[in-house]
């Protein structure tokens, strides 16, 4: 059935907000006035059920006769063709659960207090009335502007002294996760039960966290643990939750009701006293059964760790080799730690090892470059040296031969002179691109231009002798 747009009494309805359990709840609007508010229908699921009807009517008269600021003020409750309406102040904000998963994460605990103070409040003057909640969780919380906390969803809540017996005996009625051991086990419950509620609420605010994984546990496997075992630390969970605020948390949630505090005010008295203390109930170690061949364990580990040629004190051997003589509790834990120093001893030793190594084989390559470079430079020498005397012994040899080539020109005529010049370019041009040769090759040359000079000198007697017979026929 659709309700958008329809009016209830002189409110108009707007818009969808939510869904819960027995119930929807939707945004109106005063047709006159400039007022907002909260309108929850019941379920058309459960228009016939009479036992849904009646706790629904129930609410609405436990909220009527609540007037406090931290709860949702009822306004007015209608029924038309068979339907409830609850016209109720409208709060807006976000639920406590999803500013908490959404939006923040954990409360910081100096704001925490003020926020969780004012849900005190509220849930006191609800006691003080003979109300109980049974279904505090934080979704049931909404955080208004300013840190203004409303608790809402009464749905289920007990009137203490009522003649209404609404709830059979045996008959779990809340949130699981949130439920006290007395609501789980379907006991008789009390404001105890409000403030176990309670309490659980607080870890979840200053953690970010509820305490139980409703993921990976089973229903049963989370109510074992209400029962059973006490919360976990709130510093495990998140590490900036204060001692004071455990202390706290871990009364709040005492396994007996006769251990918690007994009102809300008690439980805001202990959040304002930063010296409040509580015994925390320590964990029962978990003992574990150690097999009866532990020594022939211990000697097989003693075997392993010597046989690598590791010299170990004396001392430590006899400790290794007699381990009744150690306390039964700390064996296995001593046992470990002389394990984990046999492993970080060798590891060091292997890294030594490896250090040395490297460390010799760079002065061998730094000894190699040192003799290397000290060589250098007398082989550089002594090639600068034999450059040097080769360049001398051809530099004698050029002046040898330009000794004889002058002698020879200086006996010849002008006509020899001619000659002689063209021998002696040639001869240059030759020694300058000869000049790399050899001596053997220098000497040969020469021996050859004294045979082409000799020859030569001879032509030339011959003409002279020549000559004078023509001039004188």
């Amino acid at each position: 059935m659709e309700f958008i747009g329809k009016k209830i009494l002189n409110y108009k309805i707007i818009s969808k907000i939510g869904e819960g359990g027995m119930g929807i709840v939707y945004l109106g609007e005063h047709i006159t006035l400039p007022r907002k508010v909260a309108i929850k229908i019941l379920n058309p699921v459960y228009v016939n059920n009479s036992e849904i009807r009646q706790r629904f009517l129930n609410e609405a008269i436990t909220l009527s006769k609540l007037n406090h600021n931290n709860i949702v003020t009822l306004y007015d409750c209608e029924e038309q063709n068979k339907n409830l309406f609850l016209i109720m102040e409208y709060a807006e904000g976000d639920s406590l659960d999803n500013y908490i998963e959404y939006k923040n994460g954990p409360i910081p605990e100096l704001r925490c207090k003020n926020i969780f103070k004012q849900i005190l409040s509220g849930f006191s003057y609800a006691h003080t009335m003979g109300i109980i909640h049974r279904d505090i969780k934080p979704s049931n919380i909404i955080l208004c502007n300013g840190d203004i906390p409303k608790i809402l969803d009464f749905g289920i809540a007990k009137i203490i002294d009522s003649g209404s017996q609404i709830t059979r005996v045996g008959t779990r009625m809340g949130s699981m996760m949130y439920m006290s051991p007395e609501q789980v086990t379907g006991k008789e419950i009390n404001c105890q039960s409000d403030i176990y509620s309670l309490g659980v609420t607080l870890f979840e605010m200053v953690t970010g966290k509820s305490p139980y994984d409703d993921d990976n546990d089973s229903e049963y496997g989370i109510q074992k643990k209400i029962v059973e075992k006490k919360l976990p630390l709130p510093s495990n969970v998140y590490p900036y939750v204060s001692n004071h605020i455990e202390n706290v948390i871990f009364r709040a949630t005492a396994k007996e009701p006769s251990e918690r505090f007994q009102s809300c005010d008690e439980f805001i008295s202990a959040i304002e006293d930063i010296n409040f203390k509580f015994d925390i109930p320590e964990e029962e170690p978990v003992i574990v059964e150690q097999p009866d061949d532990k020594v022939d364990v211990v000697s097989e580990v003693e075997e392993l760790k010597f046989d690598n040629n590791f010299s170990e004190p004396e001392e430590k051997k006899e400790n290794i080799s007699e381990p009744g003589e150690k306390k039964e509790n700390n064996s296995g834990q001593e046992e470990k730690k002389e394990y984990h120093t046999e492993i970080i001893y060798e590891t060091k030793k292997s890294k030594k090892k490896y250090y040395y190594v490297s460390f010799s084989l760079l002065v061998v390559f730094l000894i190699i470059i040192i003799f290397i470079f000290n060589k250098k430079p007398e082989i550089i020498i002594k090639s600068k040296q034999d450059s040097t005397d080769i360049k001398g012994s051809w530099q004698n040899q050029i002046r040898v031969k330009e000794d004889s080539l002058s002698g020879t020109s200086e006996e010849n005529t002008n006509l020899k002179s001619t000659d002689n010049s063209e021998s002696e370019i040639k001869s240059k041009n030759q020694t300058d691109k000869k000049r790399t040769k050899s001596y053997n090759f220098d000497s040969q040359k020469k021996e050859k231009s004294q045979d082409n000079s000799k020859t030569k000198n001879e032509n030339q007697n011959k003409s002279e002798k020549r000559q004078p017979k023509t001039t004188f026929e």
